[in-house]
């Protein structure tokens, strides 16, 4: 994975969650003794690896994300760079007024957003994110995107986020991983203490909890999804449902997210 360009992330992960042996093995070991084609000592062998990776991928998956973090540190120390440091990536030393951490569904849309009916704030953004796919679908568009985890502070640094006006992360704390909203409003308020801080959450009360500790504004999908409901239900009572369709199904012809 890290030869075809995935980074260390992808590799690392994809490298930890599949690190057990399978039973499935032992019994063709097993039929392999039976029939000669392999000593008995390959089998104990695997038997003791299988035992072992039983127990230890238990808490390397539970930890995956730590530990990849710990591994490409060190795999950086001996010379096996990320991506982010990549030739292609070094060039990408502006700075941008917006800056999106993390790019999922909501981000998907907001880009979308932008660039059909906001095309002058396309130049003023720059995305942070690890999935190498996003990253060249943005860098197509021509939206500037810096391959890095969020969660890491070096990266936030080299990303050259510090003279940001507006901050924003579009992404639930269920699916961030090894950080939380609450966490990157911190990090950004040591990084650029003037930006603009944008989080979001799923819950009324986790919503309270990061404006209290910093945030501008919350992003709620939930509440905002109500207000939709609420205007499909009052159409619907008002024989006014078939326009809001229409009108629906129109928008969505003339959408191309980035994550269709």
């Amino acid at each position: 994975l890290y030869g075809l360009r995935a980074g260390h992330r992808a590799s690392l992960l994809a490298t930890i969650n599949l690190s057990q042996v399978s039973e499935f093995a032992l019994v063709i070991l097993s039929l392999g003794v039976g029939l000669g084609h392999i000593e008995k000592t390959t089998l104990t062998t695997v038997t003791w690896v299988f035992a072992f990776l039983a127990v230890a991928s238990t808490y390397a998956i539970t930890y995956s994300h730590q530990l990849q973090g710990f591994l490409s540190r060190m795999f950086e120390a001996v010379g096996l760079r990320d991506l982010a440091h990549r030739k292609e990536e070094q060039r990408e030393d502006t700075a941008h007024p917006v800056v999106m951490l993390g790019f999922f569904r909501i981000a998907s849309a907001f880009m979308d957003e932008v660039l059909r009916k906001h095309p002058n704030l396309k130049p003023l953004i720059k995305v942070v994110d690890f999935n190498p796919e996003v990253r060249e679908k943005l860098s197509a568009l021509g939206i500037a995107c810096v391959y890095g985890d969020v969660s890491n502070a070096d990266t936030l640094h080299h990303a050259n986020i510090h003279h940001a006006e507006v901050v924003l992360c579009t992404i639930p704390d269920a699916f961030l991983k090894g950080t939380n909203n609450k966490k990157l409003i911190a990090l950004v308020r040591g990084l650029c203490p003037h930006a603009k801080v944008i989080v979001t959450a799923e819950r009324p009360l986790h919503a309270r909890e990061l404006y209290d500790a910093g945030a501008d504004f919350v992003i709620q999908p939930s509440a905002l999804a109500g207000v939709s409901v609420t205007e499909a239900v009052q159409g619907g009572l008002a024989s006014a449902l078939e326009k809001l369709r229409t009108e629906a199904k129109e928008e969505l012809a003339t959408r191309a997210e980035v994550l269709a």
